[in-house]
C-alpha cells in the first residue's frame, strides 16, 4: 500500500471510531449536558470538563475533571475554620461562580449541604450551607468514588479498590504547580482534617488522608463541584421573569421586565439593584476580582470599575460619588440604581407606586 493511501485508510478509520464511540458507551468528545447526560459522562460547563457523577430529578452533579486551581482554603494564618467560614466558600459563590454566563448561572442549582465531623478525629464539620458551587466532603467522595460507606475501623486514610477512580491530575490553571505538568495531584475537601485548622483530602494516588493539611496553605488544588439542571437539548433553557415579591422593586429595561436571583433592595433609602445581570443585559463585559472585591464593566469605550464597600466608583477614570456603597448579597454584587442606569449613558425614571424602575439605554 503506497503512502497516500494510508493515510487516506488512517483518516476512515479515525472517523469511523470516533463516530461510533458513543453508540458504544465512550466519549470521544466532552459534550454540553442535557436530559441525555448519563452518570460517567464528561461533559464541557463553562470552559471546564466535568465528570458526571449523578444524575437524578432533572439534575446532574457534575465534579471537574482535573484540578483547576490552586487555592488555599482559608487565607491568613492558621486559624479554626469550617466550609461555613471559608475563605474559599466565598471565591466559589463569588468570583468562580461569576465566571459563568448570564445563562449557565441560570442552570446552577442551589444545594443544601451538611458537612459532618471528621470520623476518626471528631473535628468539628460545622453549620449546614446552601451553595450553588461546593467542594465534596468525604461522604460524597466515598458514595460517588468508592464502596457507598466509609470503612469500618477507619484510621487516618482510606485505600482500596477505587483508589484508581479518586485520582485527578492537574488542568492548565493550576498556576503554581505548573512545573508539574499534568501530574497526579492532591485536592481537597470540604471536610474537616484530625484538627480544626486543617482540611482532608484525595492524595496524588487516590488515597483519601483523614488528617489533611493546613487550611492555609497553597498544596492541594481544588476540583469545584455543583449540581446543574438538565434541559431537554443542549441548549439550556432560560428562566423564564419572575415577578418581585410583594413589596419588591421592577426594573424594565429598554421595555423588557428583567428577573434577578437576588432581588433588588431598598438600602439606607437607596433602591439597590443586581449590578452585573443589569450590565450583562446592556451588553457589558463583566469581571470580578475576589481579592480586592472589584467588579469591572466594558463596553465600548467606557470603563466602569466599582469596589464592594467603597462610596466612589469611578466611569473612565472619573470618581462618581454615592450615598450608599456596593454591597454583596448572597454571592451577587448590588448597586444603587442609578448609577448602574446611567454608567453607560442610560437614564432612569422611578415610578413609586408601583415600585418600577424603567431604564432607558436606547
Amino acid at each position: 500500500m503506497n503512502t497516500k493511501k494510508k493515510i487516506l485508510s488512517l483518516i476512515l478509520t479515525l472517523a469511523l471510531v470516533l463516530g461510533i464511540m458513543p453508540l458504544l458507551g465512550g466519549t470521544a468528545f466532552a459534550n454540553t449536558p442535557d436530559a441525555n447526560t448519563n452518570v460517567g459522562d464528561i461533559v464541557r460547563f463553562g470552559n471546564f470538563d466535568w465528570r458526571v457523577l449523578d444524575v437524578q430529578d432533572g439534575k446532574a452533579l457534575i465534579l471537574t475533571e482535573q484540578v483547576i486551581e490552586d487555592r488555599p482554603y482559608n487565607v491568613g494564618s492558621e486559624v479554626d475554620i469550617t466550609w461555613a467560614e471559608s475563605n474559599l466558600r466565598r471565591y466559589l459563590s463569588e468570583e468562580f461562580y461569576n465566571k459563568f454566563t448570564a445563562t449557565e448561572r441560570a442552570l446552577i442549582a442551589e444545594t443544601q449541604l451538611t458537612t459532618a465531623d471528621n470520623p476518626r478525629f471528631g473535628t468539628k464539620g460545622g453549620n449546614p450551607t446552601t451553595d450553588r458551587i461546593f467542594l465534596l466532603s468525604l461522604e460524597e467522595v466515598v458514595q460517588y468514588m468508592g464502596s457507598g460507606q466509609i470503612p469500618a475501623g477507619t484510621n487516618n486514610s482510606i485505600s482500596d479498590q477505587y483508589n484508581s477512580e479518586r485520582i485527578a491530575h492537574l488542568g492548565e490553571g493550576a498556576s503554581n504547580f505548573a512545573g508539574n505538568g499534568a501530574a497526579p495531584w492532591w485536592w481537597r475537601l470540604r471536610s474537616p482534617g484530625n484538627m480544626q485548622v486543617r482540611t482532608m483530602e484525595v492524595m496524588y494516588d487516590g488515597t483519601i488522608s483523614l488528617v489533611g493539611r493546613p487550611a492555609n496553605i497553597i498544596g492541594p488544588g481544588i476540583r469545584p463541584a455543583m449540581w446543574i439542571n438538565l434541559g431537554a437539548s443542549t441548549t439550556p433553557p432560560v428562566p423564564p421573569p419572575t415577578q418581585p415579591p410583594a413589596g419588591g422593586v421592577s426594573v424594565i429595561l429598554d421595555g423588557r421586565a428583567l428577573s434577578f436571583e437576588v432581588q433588588p433592595q431598598i438600602m439606607n433609602g437607596r433602591t439597590m439593584v443586581p449590578l452585573r445581570a443589569i450590565f450583562e443585559e446592556m451588553g457589558a463585559t463583566i469581571e470580578w476580582d475576589g481579592a480586592t472585591r472589584t467588579v469591572t464593566a466594558e463596553k465600548d469605550d467606557i470603563v466602569v470599575v466599582l469596589t464592594i464597600g467603597d462610596t466612589s466608583p469611578t466611569v473612565n477614570g472619573q470618581v462618581v460619588p454615592l450615598d450608599q456603597s456596593g454591597v454583596i448579597v448572597d454571592g451577587r454584587t448590588l448597586a444603587p440604581l442609578r448609577f448602574v442606569a446611567e454608567a453607560f449613558g442610560g437614564s432612569v425614571e422611578w415610578d413609586a407606586n408601583t415600585r418600577t424602575a424603567s431604564i432607558t439605554t436606547e
